[in-house]
């Protein structure tokens, strides 16, 4: 398994390096003129990407070790958001969602199974306990809703009650007292009579009641338990077995006994057969099967080809290798697991003893060095006859700068771009992407040092001692008046040669992905050894190896917050003395302070007070729950969904048309507009985001899906109903108790059942008392509270969109339309269901029901088809073969309708400016073509007059 995953990431990375070339030359080109040469140059590194993506992924899932992972993770999530980049200006200069790149697919000799987006397993395996949990309190609160009495606490008696039953009896005993003759007239009486009715007697009328009812109530016959009816079923299926053993027996004893009368009149009736006759018959035995031989061998070779180039699908399957290859795969999770909890422990105790053992031998270094530096600048600044210590920088994490920090203030700003310029990254080579603090940029080398800070001050201390000059101070201020219009006259200029380069064609937009994906693939390629498999044994050096220096850098990294706070207190002490020192000896101070970035003055933004501060997150999502706003998600992965491509989609939009996409297209769109950015938080942050999705079509199709994409990355489920919604919160108390949960147990997906009926333009008579337009408000403020870096996506479905108002459109972000099935679909379902029947001919054709079935539902086709397929008509299939005819019998269902597809071209904004940008393209054919023929007829004329 490690060789194939090896070489798998071999192939990978030998293939992206020349897509990153490609990709980065795209980005300095100059503006594309037409579309589709646009589309052509875009699409193919989008298809490559995707290739390579699909890769990385499958062997993601399959590496053991988890350190390695780690760094494949972060390959494949820049991957995603580079991906996602070139995804969205392809929908910016098609103007739609859907782009059909099979040109591009053909021409890098792959299949469309290559592009096909795989989601990978971390997206819901890093959230499958904190799923489980919430899953079990979603039972939990449900059960306890439906059952409530189980649940009832019984509460203990008042005082009162205890008080009268003291008070009955002391008057009990005072009766029982004062009535000693009506006693005396019962000793006839039998002694358990007589201790019953003193009891009785001094009681009071309300505990004789009671008394009464409870022994009327144990007489009661218990009622009969109700019986399970598992072990009901079980009890029916052991008399059945046994019956049936029975039934058998009787039959192969009457069966025996048939044999024996007939062997008795054989034996009595038997004559010799002739040789002749039995030679014969030998011979026609042997020749017809021979022939039937023959004709068997035939018939294998022709399916053995047929499989073995492609023309046949094969109607079984040995699963024993699938089943293998599952149970593989099943230990490898297991086993990653394991190793992940391994290597946390490993890290916290490498961590333990480093921090036992070497952080004073690191705080030590560190001091020394940093003392060090403050004495090579105090020893350096004493050659210009004064003495200083430099400022140490705050405990703010600065981003690395263009330029060093610490420049005096009062320095000139040409002498500083003379003497400062800006440092070229490119040159020196990796970026530090972690944000630096304190003495680390001593270290890193974008602190000012001694020799560049000495001119630099001797210049700011004689503008100092000049004093202010008002003539300076105007040149100052005309200066940067000046630089201020200089400036926005460039920002003016870069615009405008912007827009003149965007009407020459498509220019290509900056990335947030490339820089760090060519740093993190040449990582990578370094640190671990494509290609190699290493033992066990190196494996686990090198992870301790890898360990220890990454643990070494965080303690590194707390241990210098420690020497800052010392240096800084030294520093304070050191500065002072030799300001107490200069004062003695009769020298002028000067102090001079250090060139900061000048912060404006921002007025204080009001902070808006959490109504749900004094509530925990988890009494919210109860409360949630028992409303009926979260759900359980169906695990309903996206890949096990039918659909297949529209493969003739692409020449129609060569014609100029708006093909209608289908579902394998709707399924590709969802993946990259929901799930890459729900399960990265790098895709979330640095990509166009997405707040919602509007799926419009066939509840059976759109509500899968949902389900699908949410089950795929492992978000929590929140469920709004357009119809009966709940009255117990209002609008701003709801939107904040939603959003909290939602941001609390990110990635979240928020599903509105039957979107348009809050936007209805009638409202049918039989919806009126269920009050549709509830969420009418809600929606509109729920889309504008979600953040762009919050992982919420607000995913909505529409049976019947027309019946409401063009605002339905664009009231969601993004409209994906689920058309009915098309040929496609059907005959990859039909293939599915018809051929997985042992004993059917692979020959068969499957055309003509996939036509016969096409533009019925999915579910529909395959209930009927598994209602032919019976017990009987499976067993028969080896010597009755299938016909079509037998498919005859299914009724057909009524003719589509359209009107959702003509909702879709009319309402949708994104559809509006395609049929903007067509007929404009029509248009400019239109006028070449003209042209053309001009030009031609001139050329024609010119030559009969020559």
């Amino acid at each position: 398994m490690e060789h194939y995953i090896e070489k798998q990431l071999e192939v990978a990375f030998k293939e992206l390096k020349p897509i990153l070339k490609d990709d980065r030359a795209f980005l300095k080109m100059k503006p594309i003129e037409t579309i589709q040469k646009s589309i052509d140059v875009i699409g193919s590194i989008y298809v490559r990407y995707l290739k390579v993506v699909n890769i990385l992924v499958e062997s993601h899932n399959d590496i053991i070790n988890p350190m390695k992972r780690q760094s494949l993770q972060a390959v494949i999530e820049k991957l995603f958001g580079r991906i996602l980049e070139l995804k969205f200006e392809m929908v910016d200069i098609e103007k739609a969602d859907f782009q059909y790149l099979d040109n591009l697919i053909f021409q890098n000799f792959i299949s469309r199974n290559h592009v096909q987006t795989k989601v990978p397993n971390y997206f819901r395996d890093q959230r499958q306990d904190l799923l489980l949990s919430l899953y079990d309190r979603i039972e939990q609160i449900i059960y306890k809703k439906e059952h409530p009495e189980e649940f009832i606490v019984p509460d203990e008696e008042p005082e009162e009650m205890e008080e009268r039953r003291s008070s009955t009896r002391v008057r009990g005993s005072s009766i029982a007292r004062g009535s000693k003759g009506r006693l005396s007239i019962q000793q006839d009486l039998d002694e358990p009579e007589k201790t019953r009715l003193t009891t009785m007697a001094s009681l009071s009328r309300e505990s004789q009641r009671r008394i009464s009812l409870s022994a009327i109530v144990s007489k009661r016959p218990q009622f009969p338990k109700a019986e399970d009816e598992h072990e009901f079923l079980k009890e029916i299926l052991l008399i059945q077995r046994h019956e049936r053993a029975r039934f058998g027996r009787l039959r192969t004893t009457r069966e025996k006994e048939k044999i024996r009368i007939n062997n008795d009149k054989a034996y009595h009736i038997y004559k010799e057969i002739p040789e002749d006759v039995s030679f014969k018959a030998a011979e026609t035995i042997q020749s017809y099967y021979m022939t039937y031989k023959n004709r068997q061998w035939r018939k294998y070779l022709n399916t053995y080809e047929g499989l073995k180039y492609g023309t046949l699908m094969a109607s079984y399957r040995d699963r024993t290798v699938i089943n293998e290859i599952k149970s593989l795969l099943e230990d490898r999770k297991q086993l990653q697991k394991i190793l992940e909890l391994e290597l946390e422990k490993k890290e916290q105790d490498i961590s333990k003893e480093i921090q036992h053992m070497k952080k004073y031998e690191i705080m030590e270094d560190m001091v020394i060095e940093l003392r060090a530096f403050i004495r090579s600048w105090y020893d350096y600044t004493k050659q210009f006859g004064y003495t200083e210590v430099p400022e140490w920088p705050g405990e703010e994490e600065v981003i690395p700068p263009a330029r060093v920090l610490g420049i005096p203030e009062g320095v000139p700003k040409s002498y500083i771009n003379t003497n400062f310029p800006e440092m070229n990254y490119a040159k020196i080579g990796q970026i530090p992407t972690l944000p630096l603090v304190g003495s680390e940029l001593i270290t890193a080398g974008f602190w000012i040092s001694v020799d560049q800070y000495a001119p630099a001050a001797e210049l700011a201390r004689a503008i100092l001692a000049k004093g202010p000059n008002k003539e300076d101070d105007e040149k100052n201020a005309q200066e940067k008046e000046a630089e201020k219009d200089r400036e926005e006259q460039q920002k003016e200029e870069e615009r405008l040669k912007l827009e003149e380069l965007m009407r020459k064609g498509h220019v290509p937009t900056k990335s947030n992905f490339l820089k760090d994906l060519m740093a993190l693939t040449g990582e990578f390629i370094l640190n671990w050894s494509v290609g190699t498999v290493c033992s066990s044994h190196e494996e686990e050096v090198d992870m301790i190896d890898r360990l220890k220096t990454k643990v070494i850098f965080n303690v590194i990294r707390e241990v210098r917050k420690e020497v800052d706070d010392q240096m800084r207190k030294e520093l304070k002490i050191l500065s002072a003395a030799i300001e107490k020192d200069t004062v003695e000896m009769g020298e002028t101070v000067f102090k001079i302070k250090k060139k900061k970035k000048k912060e404006k003055k921002k007025k204080p933004k009001k902070v808006k007070r959490d109504p749900l501060a004094d509530r925990s997150l988890e009494s919210i999502f109860d409360e949630l729950t028992e409303e009926g706003l979260i759900i359980k998600c169906d695990p309903i992965h996206i890949d096990t969904l039918t659909g297949q491509y529209n493969f003739h989609a692409q020449e129609a939009r060569l014609k100029f048309e708006n093909p209608i996409p289908a579902m394998g297209d709707v399924y590709q769109v969802a993946k990259e507009y929901v799930i890459l950015p729900l399960g990265s938080k790098t895709v979330k942050e640095n990509s166009p985001s997405i707040k919602s999705v509007l799926f419009t079509g066939p509840n059976r199709l759109t509500i899968p899906l949902v389900h699908s994409l949410a089950y795929s990355v492992g978000a929590l489920l929140m469920y709004m109903p357009a119809l009966n919604f709940t009255k117990k919160f209002k609008t701003k108390m709801l939107i904040n108790m939603l959003l909290k949960v939602a941001r609390g147990y990110e990635p979240t997906v928020i599903f509105i059942d039957g979107a348009e009926k809050p936007y209805y333009k009638k409202v049918p008579k039989n919806e009126k008392a269920m009050r549709p337009g509830t969420l009418k408000g809600i929606i509109p403020k729920l889309l504008k509270a979600i953040k762009t870096n919050d992982r919420i996506t607000v995913l909505a479905t529409s049976e019947q969109p027309w019946m409401s108002k063009p605002k339905l459109a664009s009231v969601f972000q993004k409209v994906l339309i689920c058309p009915e099935t098309d040929y496609h679909c059907v005959s990859a379902l039909v293939q599915k269901t018809i051929l997985s029947n042992h004993g059917v001919e692979r020959l068969f054709d499957t055309s003509v029901p996939s036509a016969f079935f096409q533009g019925m539902p999915l579910n529909e086709v395959e209930e009927k088809l598994k209602s032919i397929f019976t017990v009987e008509r499976r067993i028969r299939l080896s010597y009755d073969r299938l016909k079509i005819e037998e498919l005859g019998c299914i009724d057909k269902e009524s003719p589509k309708d359209r009107n959702l597809e003509d909702w879709y071209n009319k309402f949708y904004p994104l559809n509006k400016a395609r049929k903007k940008l067509l007929d404009g393209e029509r248009e400019k054919r239109e006028r070449e073509a003209k042209l053309k023929e001009n030009a031609d007829k001139r050329k024609a004329l010119s030559s009969g007059k020559v």
